[in-house]
């Protein structure tokens, strides 16, 4: 539900397309390719379909290849070309809004990021209705993004409100996902019976209203793995164990789901004051006064018996320094066991970064406030860390 860009790479015309479900179908082998396409949308106007999937695809390549500010300028271009097409194409102009949203999430640029996510909500509610999977879907990406700053009260009634919605409108997937976030949200605010009840409630549910059963075997197995997270993050591990031995009776699902994790770490001092890292810098600023952008890909083993292991850095910006404290977060995790003497293997991509502010005395916004790392899944990941 949340990933942004679908990449089917094929021997055709080099380009890229969008279908009416907002799938992005990526025709071009060469990231010059792409470059020419939406350059010749930006020289000369070419149907919104067109402009959207060719620039997120471009953005989407570009933010692989860590140079985030292109894609980040590349967006912001499309915006600007799409958005007046909103009414007739609510999906493909929404598409433009989320990647850019995505992307400035790990740039640093939260009030970029706030705005699209809005927009993106607003053009498909207008365009599609508010109770339209689509829109619901967007609605649960706007309360995600109030969770990641904080807005916990927000996000716990927005998130509700999507659950009821999608629930009425016969989106259970959907209204499922909403319910899990919600939960985690609650036991954030201290409302753990609330939390617990609602996660009893999904574990609990047998198969109906269509769905089958190894759809409801996978909904319960969510719900109970996220029980047995928020019990050992509250400290309850009589609890924890209870949940965990319910999760081990129900068949099926092989994914792991996470179990337990511990805080994600904050950057050091040294991490953040690098002027001379060429990844996204703002000319001219001080060390001292920006936090440098980098990024980097790392993958890891999810053993069969719910470890971490083989845990390395596939590629990233210059230094890995900085990478140490995330891999030692992430051989700390522990999932559910599965199936097999292989297990599974991740790759996330993790970005160093910071919100961008207007220090005192000064006109220009540089990233220096609130450090951290961003995070997301780039392989196929159910239940991974966020």
């Amino acid at each position: 539900m949340l990933p942004v860009f679908v990449f089917l790479l094929q021997a055709a015309a080099p380009g890229a397309a969008i279908d009416d479900n907002g799938t992005i179908t990526v025709t071009a082998t060469r990231l010059s390719d792409l470059a020419a396409a939406v350059a010749a949308c930006a020289a000369a106007p070419c149907p919104t379909r067109q402009d959207a999937a060719v620039s997120v695809a471009y953005a989407s390549a570009l933010f692989d290849d860590g140079r985030y500010l292109d894609a980040k300028r590349t967006l912001a271009a499309a915006v600007s070309r799409v958005k007046g097409a909103a009414a007739q194409e609510p999906i493909a102009v929404s598409q433009v809004y989320t990647a850019q949203a995505t992307l400035s999430a790990h740039e640093g640029d939260q009030r970029i990021t706030e705005r699209a996510t809005n927009a993106g909500y607003l053009v498909l509610r207008d365009g599609l209705g508010p109770t339209a999977l689509p829109t619901l879907s967007a609605a649960y990406r706007r309360a995600i993004w109030e969770v990641r700053v904080g807005r916990a009260q927000e996000a716990e009634r927005h998130l509700a409100e999507v659950a009821e919605a999608a629930t009425a409108a016969g989106h259970a997937e959907l209204a499922d996902a909403a319910v899990l976030q919600q939960a985690q949200v609650l036991a954030w605010l201290q409302r753990r019976p609330e939390a617990f009840a609602l996660l009893e409630g999904l574990a609990a549910r047998p198969a109906a209203g269509g769905r089958g059963a190894d759809d409801a075997a996978q909904v319960q197995r969510a719900a109970l793995a996220t029980a047995v997270r928020l019990s050992t993050d509250a400290g309850d591990d009589e609890r924890a164990g209870r949940y965990l031995a319910r999760f081990q009776t129900i068949p099926g699902g092989d994914t792991p789901q996470l179990l337990s994790q511990t805080e994600k770490p904050k950057p050091e001092r040294g991490d953040t004051d690098d002027p001379s890292d060429p990844v996204g810098q703002d000319r001219g600023a001080r060390g001292a006064e920006l936090t440098g952008l980098r990024w980097a890909d790392i993958g890891y083993w999810i053993r069969p018996d719910g470890s971490v292991d083989d845990i390395s850095v596939l590629r990233g910006s210059r230094g890995r320094e900085w990478t140490v404290p995330l891999t030692r977060w992430i051989a700390d995790r522990r999932y559910t066991p599965s199936r097999g003497t292989t297990g599974h293997y991740r790759i996330e991509r993790y970005s160093l970064t910071a919100d961008y502010r207007t220090p005192i005395g000064s006109l220009i916004r540089r990233r220096s406030g609130n450090p951290r790392y961003e995070v997301m899944p780039l392989n196929e990941a159910p239940g991974a860390a966020q």
